[in-house]
């Protein structure tokens, strides 16, 4: 269960003067939530300033945030150890070949194909993920897990024709409560950038990469061999079939 709740303004007056009674008011916009012991364990809270008593006769816990807490901070409080979500990715593949007929790609699919590598969730043992693929489709030609245990699926699709790659499934999450987290550490930022240089598996993303870029003329010549050999295939195919 999650709460939210908006945030204060900076510019929230906190006392009102009536000029005819030379009086003034205080205004306070402290906001307070009750909930029954019943309730699933707090697992986040955020603003962390905030303060937390039991109601009478230990029949729950009151949450209360403040007026000057809630300045430019929205309220967040999430409730339970175990979540459940759904998820649907859907990509496009935009149709990028008009010269292979749908006709000859049918039998030969190498003659027009696209190849697209799509990022899916994975299984986590540090935060106690785990993932459940229901639909995937088409099938993927290659699965590649990463030293990281990130996953990358690869997918063959006709570049002649629009289509799209889907995948669908469920994610549970599971991770402690409030009062088990341990603290986040927080070293200094010098210490930090050692502690990656000393992690080849981490170092490599300090370093530049060599990227292909679109007008690269290596880039172009070969498209136009490959568009060249393409051309030669189909019509070799066109005398075949016409025999």
């Amino acid at each position: 269960m999650i709460i939210q709740y908006p945030i204060l303004s900076e510019d929230t007056q906190f006392e009102q003067k009536d000029e005819s009674t030379d009086t003034t008011a205080q205004i306070n916009y402290n906001l307070n939530f009750e909930f029954d012991k019943d309730i699933p364990p707090l697992v986040k809270i955020f603003p962390s300033e905030y303060t937390s008593n039991p109601l009478d006769k230990d029949s729950g816990t009151e949450y209360s945030f403040s007026s000057q807490q809630r300045i430019g901070n929205p309220i967040y409080l999430e409730f339970g150890t175990n979540q459940v979500y759904r998820f649907e990715l859907n990509l496009e593949t935009i149709k990028t070949d008009g010269f292979v007929p749908e006709k000859y790609s049918l039998n030969l699919p190498f003659l027009s194909t696209n190849i697209y590598q799509v990022s899916l969730p994975r299984e986590s043992d540090e935060s106690n993920q785990s993932v459940k693929i229901e639909n995937i489709s088409p099938t993927p030609t290659k699965l590649l897990v990463n030293q990281e245990g990130n996953v990358t699926a690869t997918f063959e699709v006709p570049a002649n024709t629009d289509s799209n790659i889907q995948v669908s499934g469920y994610i549970w999450l599971e991770q402690k409560s409030l009062d088990e987290k341990l603290p986040i550490p927080n070293p200094k930022y010098t210490i930090y950038l050692e502690e990656i240089k000393g992690d080849p598996n981490l170092s490599r993303y300090l370093l530049p990469t060599d990227y292909w870029e679109v007008n690269d003329i290596y880039i172009q010549q070969e498209a136009k061999i490959y568009l060249v050999r393409t051309y030669i295939f189909l019509m070799l195919l066109n005398q075949y079939m016409d025999i």
